[in-house]
């Protein structure tokens, strides 16, 4: 289930990227659509899902 949402997650053409740095893992990527999202650190490691 959670590999069907993050493949939802970044191919769907509405994803919207954020890059910033976040004060317990540092810089991050965020993917986020109008339902929720996950985060990836600039190093590749998951972090999690975002509501």
């Amino acid at each position: 289930m959670a590999h069907a949402r993050i493949a939802e997650i970044l191919t769907n053409p509405k994803t919207a990227l954020q890059t910033y740095v976040h004060q317990d893992f540092g810089p991050i990527y965020e993917f986020r659509l109008p339902d929720g999202g996950a985060r990836w650190g600039q190093d590749g490691r998951f972090i999690g899902f975002v509501d």
